[in-house]
């Protein structure tokens, strides 16, 4: 084929690249597909200048065409490097500013070009050759064009090694096939360029490039409609593979290693696996426990233990199959460190667990603190009103003693019944501490003909642990037992108040404090019971008796103090 048959190639070449500059625009914005918009609209310029430039029949119109042309060519090989970088990965290392600095030539060369005729800087004496099939204008390139080929092909090249870069850790087929287009495509349009510019003699004047520009833009079709370029760019591998924390671990359907990032190479070298790690590799040749973190036939989520000589490290295995189609053609692993996990979790658990055993201790100090002063001062009073009996001179002692031996006695059963249904439970609900409190109340002020009145308002949503529910219901019976012995009272009120962070309890009476009574121990036990819960108490004796204490609403999560020691018998 001769040359004058490639003119006619040029609108149909500028075509394609105006297709694929549309078709970049129709696909996700990222900087990948936005470059080939614009090398491929800047190709398609160039490729139409050039077009109109060898069809012009004057000096003047074909120098009107090459300013066009000089309009987008300067900025093709810097757009031609950003391309490859992104593909490749790399241009994530390069800084914006060296970016910037790379449009400053092409800048100068754009405006060098506007003014051509007027100065040698850039190229000087135009002609062309009537008599030839083409006609290109032909020039002498002055200082600055020489430089400028030089930095377009240095660019050039950058690129070129770029795309080798990525081809090589590309093991997958699907990213190698289109790179190794654009290596073709970029390899031939460079090597045109190199010739026209530092041989022109070779070319009797034409430039090559342009007229390659239809197979050129073929093969662009074909990376990117056939092996979807814009797809499975290498830029994608390279941030999500390369540079991940986690190790990645990608085989073929027959179970080979197809390929690994600098993780899982870290990982597998610094565990034992110290078979050579390439492509191709059979996993039953490393030693264990590889072969079965591997296997495509157990878990899709596997954690593994791995035994070290510092310390033991804990390895998570996902699995996830690589398809085309409905057709399964590989797995990727991905193995993910979880020591440090799983040691944080270990630890939350020996806390949770110290946390259990401390309320335990705490419940158990308190439950020994109530049996201590119910049951037992019950029982001491029980011994002491009979050793009074005993020595009483006259019945109506003895018969005094002994209704008060009667009263302990159905106080004790009382203690004994709470404290062994709280126990059983292993909880106290509100309604059977209220039930509870009732009960005692009954016992305690029906034979003194004191009326009780018993009322809660709110909703208690939550359940008392043991020990919380017995420090309250002790709160209470003391209160009711100083109203019973001491109040002069008729008539004592019990409120339960409950809101979203606290429970607010009142016992009133409407008798009379014994002015300059001291306080007594009943008194000393409900503010140090107060205090155990965290709560508030305050008590006023004028003109009538109000004891009121708020207490917080149990919360589960908070720590518990150390449970205080039981008084000695």
């Amino acid at each position: 084929m001769s040359i004058t048959a490639l003119i006619p190639t040029l609108p149909i070449a500028a075509l394609l690249y105006l297709v694929l500059s549309l078709y970049a625009l129709t696909r996700p914005p990222n900087y990948t597909t936005r470059f080939l918009f614009i090398l491929t609209a800047g190709l398609a310029a160039w490729t139409t200048a050039y077009h109109a430039e060898l069809e012009a029949t004057t000096l003047d119109a074909k120098l009107a065409w090459l300013r066009m042309q000089f309009l987008v060519l300067p900025f093709l090989s810097v757009i031609w490097l950003m391309l490859c970088m992104e593909l490749s990965g790399f241009s994530r290392r390069i800084p914006v500013i060296a970016w910037r600095l790379l449009l400053v030539p092409p800048l100068v060369t754009l405006l060098l070009s506007q003014t051509l005729g007027k100065h040698s800087v850039l190229c000087h004496g135009f002609w062309f050759d009537k008599a030839a099939p083409l006609q290109p204008l032909q020039f002498h390139q002055g200082l600055w064009g020489h430089l400028h080929s030089l930095y377009a092909a240095v660019l050039q090249v950058a690129g070129l090694a770029a795309l080798v870069a990525a081809f090589r850790r590309a093991h997958p087929a699907a990213m190698r096939k289109p790179l190794l287009l654009l290596l073709l495509l970029g390899g031939s349009t460079i090597a045109a360029d190199l010739l026209y510019t530092f041989a022109p003699a070779l070319t009797h004047g034409y430039n090559p490039a342009p007229l390659l520009q239809l197979p050129v833009a073929l093969l662009l079709l074909f990376a990117v409609f056939r092996f979807q370029l814009l797809d499975v760019a290498p830029a994608a591998r390279n941030l999500l593979f390369d540079h991940t924390l986690d190790g990645v671990v990608v085989t073929d359907s027959a179970g080979r290693l197809a390929d690994l990032n600098p993780a899982a190479r870290d990982q597998l070298g610094a565990l034992g696996a110290t078979a050579r790690l390439q492509p191709g590799l059979d996993p039953s040749r490393l030693p264990p426990p590889w072969p079965e973190v591997f296997c495509p036939d157990n878990h899709a989520v596997w954690p593994f233990h791995f035994p070290a000589d510092d310390a033991d490290r804990w390895l998570e295995r996902v699995r996830v199959p690589i398809c085309q189609g409905d057709v399964p053609c590989g797995w990727i692993y991905i193995l993910r460190d979880v020591t440090h996990q799983k040691q944080t979790h270990e630890r939350e658990i020996e806390a949770i667990h110290s946390r259990a055993e401390l309320k335990r201790q705490q419940q158990w100090a308190l439950l020994l603190r109530d049996l201590h002063d119910g049951i037992g001062g019950i029982a001491s009073n029980i011994g002491l009103l009979a050793s009074l009996a005993r020595r009483a001179d006259s019945p109506a002692k003895v018969g005094e003693y002994l209704a008060l031996i009667g009263e302990l006695a159905a106080e004790g059963n009382v203690e004994v019944r709470t404290m062994m249904n709280a126990l059983e439970a292993r909880d106290m609900p509100w309604p059977d501490l209220f039930t509870h409190i009732q009960r005692y109340a009954a016992l305690l002020l029906e034979p003194r003909r004191i009326h009780l009145s018993f009322t809660v308002a709110g909703v208690p949503s939550d359940v008392l642990e043991t020990a919380e529910g017995m420090s309250l219901f002790r709160i209470v019976k003391e209160a009711l037992t100083n109203v019973a012995k001491h109040a002069q009272a008729t008539a004592v009120e019990v409120t339960f108040s409950f809101s979203e962070h606290d429970v607010t309890f009142v016992v009133r009476d409407n008798g009379h404090w014994q002015t300059g009574r001291p306080h007594g121990r009943g008194l000393r036990h409900i503010r140090q019971r107060v205090s155990d819960l965290q709560g508030a108490f305050t008590l006023e004796t004028a003109p009538a008796t109000v004891l009121t204490c708020v207490i917080p609403r149990p919360d589960r999560s908070r720590t518990p103090t150390p449970p205080p020691r039981p008084p000695p018998c």
